[in-house]
């Protein structure tokens, strides 16, 4: 963003100081306002001033603490703000992602508004200094790049944004800088935010706006058919589309819609479960389902704009992520913690809204997606068309390996600290540290809060572990120069470490967990890992998991059922620059015999309920269930995987009762057959 004016004269003067000095005064002594007034009328910027000037006990500034109004965000934004330093206060608007400042410049005796006001859903990004506005988006703004903005180069403001992805929060720095002298140093030079963070709230798509009607706008123009040239340039300019359209437009004609059948090209070379729906030829819109097998894109013909729009989601099953949306407005969701099942909704313009619903399948190892589209041009008729595109397809999900799901090019710590502080340091900032961590790819697997050394379940440690196994285990001693402390839980059949990362401050956890009563294991880096049936196949084979490049778990479970005993072995490395040492690389357990313990079976711990699951999709418990509901019951309920395939068949013969059998049995033991009482310790089937 270049200057928006730039150019700076004293009148009749050499620089800042003589003209102080033919007004009677000292270099750096204070202005009057009258004279304030008198040295900004002769460089021209009173055109650009509020009069009155903002006030910063007044209005929207009006009560603010620490330098900051911010009760217009919600509570549930837990927004967290730094004690803003000098005569500065802020506003902080509803949306959270938008920052109002009134700045005292006490040198010169005036007050300057400034402001950033960030649209994360529109993608839009408002930014001025008193009367001087931008507004542009930022679909193509290179996050991290420092802008400056002024007026005659004298009010200068400078900004950074970054975009934090998967903290779902902007982080703002800001200064603001009076500066006379073109080659001097500035007058005054303001830090107006310092690392900033401000959250991205979820974007509310349920209310519908649409502020145009189509055919007053044709009568308006005298216009017959379909809007063309200019007019349909003007008309999309209004409606808001223009900053968001691709150029060139989609073409049905073209890859990947050309040759469709029923509406549809098919990418995928795998067999869906169920057909894809036929698009009616009557509709002027053709999808594709991708090579990915998990997403769709379209391209939708709307004639009467003379215009063709292309919308899309596309599923990541091996990133944890998904990308959804319309022309050149994207909406990346991380799957991690995803509300499953809920519908969502996103528009452009209100002219083409999109709805989506994604269940997972874990066990089916599907994607359930059900999506539609609406097309609505004019606020005084109904829409053209409501589409339901995808009605219970389930997608299949590829393979996916632990140690390649991270598909993101080495990154080196030492070299990222040094291109965002221009030295060398012992270690990161926090601010530093949070973006390298965005730009590992790492933060969106992060638990919250992280893991502390320093309270449960890793304190009190003896030898780097807390031991609650109730049971004597010989631990190995971890050296007091790792910063590794473990723990072993108190049914015995777990380890899991917090790793402090000194250079960049975070820690994180690591951790095989093996349910033997439930057969199940839980393994994986803080929320990157596996959680999944533990069969008798799974035993021996040794397991890796890899996490941006940085952090390695290698692991191995061996399930001795005869002796009721579980062998580990687990490794853990981090590893901060490629092709180097490791900074951490530590056996924490190798081939240590943890024992089984007798399961108790009293407790539940399923709080699903198949009654309000069933309400919410309209139906009952005595309602006929389709197969698609039945598999999310099986799956919310946390038993599908453990179902047989085939399942049982009630008419097989071993299950007829014959002559002489009680009612509902088929009994085949021999008279004298004693039962033997049933062992409290699980032992975990075969696949």
């Amino acid at each position: 963003m270049n200057n928006l004016v730039t150019s700076t004269s004293f009148v009749g003067q050499d620089s800042l100081v003589d003209w102080i000095k033919n007004k009677g005064l000292k270099a750096g002594q204070s202005l009057s306002t009258a004279l304030a007034n008198k040295l900004f009328d002769d460089l021209g910027l009173t055109q650009f001033l509020y009069s009155p000037s903002c006030n910063r006990f007044d209005g929207i500034y009006s009560g603010a603490v620490n330098g900051w109004k911010a009760e217009a965000c919600p509570k549930s934004a837990d927004l967290t703000l730094p004690k803003i330093r000098g005569t500065v206060s802020c506003y902080v608007p509803d949306y959270c992602t938008g920052i109002d400042c009134c700045v005292d410049v006490g040198k010169i005796g005036k007050s300057f508004r400034i402001y950033a006001l960030l649209d994360a859903c529109n993608w839009k990004l408002s930014i001025g200094i008193e009367k001087r506005a931008f507004n542009f988006t930022i679909l193509d703004y290179n996050w991290g790049e420092k802008k400056t903005m002024s007026i005659l180069k004298v009010l200068k403001m400078e900004y950074i944004i970054y975009d934090l992805q998967a903290e779902k929060k902007y982080m703002l720095n800001m200064n603001l800088s009076v500066c006379f002298e073109e080659s001097g140093p500035c007058l005054v030079s303001v830090p107006v935010f310092e690392n900033t963070k401000l959250p991205k709230l979820g974007c509310d798509w349920t209310q519908t706006s649409l502020d145009f009607s189509l055919s007053e706008f044709k009568a308006q123009n005298s216009i017959s058919g379909a809007v063309k040239g200019i007019l349909r340039d003007k008309m999309l300019e209004a409606l808001g589309m223009t900053p968001y359209l691709k150029t060139p437009s989609c073409s049905r004609t073209k890859v990947p819609f050309n040759g469709s059948v029923n509406g549809w090209t098919n990418k995928c070379n795998l067999t869906l479960p169920k057909q894809l729906p036929t698009i009616s030829s009557s509709i002027p819109l053709t999808c594709s389902l991708m090579d990915t097998c998990t997403g769709f894109t379209c391209c939708l013909d709307i004639t009467d704009f003379d215009l063709s729009v292309n919308f899309y989601i596309s599923l990541d099953a091996c990133n944890y992520e998904f990308l959804v949306g319309i022309e050149n407005l994207p909406y990346k969701k991380k799957l991690l913690n995803y509300d499953f099942g809920t519908e969502e909704f996103i528009t452009l313009a209100d002219v083409i809204r999109l709805t989506f619903k994604i269940d997972d399948l874990k066990t089916e190892k599907m994607f359930l997606l059900n999506a539609g589209v609406s097309l609505c041009v004019d606020n005084k008729q109904s829409c053209l068309f409501t589409l339901n595109l995808m009605k219970d397809i389930l997608l299949p999900k590829p393979l996916c390996n632990l140690e390649t799901k991270i598909t993101l090019s080495n990154i080196s710590a030492i070299d990222f600290l040094k291109n965002q502080v221009g030295k060398a340091l012992d270690a990161m900032p926090e601010y530093v540290s949070d973006l390298f961590i965005e730009a590992a790819g790492v933060k969106q697997y992060m638990e919250d809060p992280s893991c502390s050394r320093s309270s449960a379940p890793y304190s009190p440690s003896t030898d780097g572990w807390n031991k609650e196994c109730p049971l004597d285990l010989k631990l190995p001693k971890i050296p007091n120069n790792i910063p590794v402390t473990c723990h072993i839980p108190d049914y015995c059949t777990g380890v899991e470490c917090c790793v402090d990362i000194e250079f960049i401050k975070k820690s994180f956890h690591f951790y095989i967990l093996m349910d033997g009563c439930q057969c199940r294991i839980k393994a994986g880096i803080d929320n990157f890992g596996i959680n999944k049936a533990f069969y008798s196949s799974d035993s021996g084979v040794k397991r890796s998991a890899k996490l941006g490049n940085i952090m390695f778990l290698d692991f191995l479970v061996i399930d001795l059922q005869a002796e009721k005993k579980i062998i580990f072995s687990m490794n853990a490395s981090v590893c901060l620059e490629a092709g180097k040492v490791c900074d951490i690389t530590l056996e924490i357990v190798k081939d240590m015999y943890l024992p089984k313990i007798a399961c108790d079976w009293s407790s539940s711990i399923n709080s699903f309920s198949v009654s309000n699951f069933l309400a919410k999709q309209g139906l009952s418990l005595q309602s006929p269930l389709t197969d698609i509901v039945v598999k999310q019951i099986l799956e919310r309920l946390g038993i599908a995987e453990y179902l047989q395939d085939p399942q049982c068949d009630i008419s097989n013969k071993m299950y007829q009762s014959q002559p002489g059998d009680l009612v509902g049995w088929r009994d085949e033991s021999p008279g004298d057959q004693v039962i033997n009482t049933v062992s409290h310790i699980s032992e975990c089937p075969g696949e």
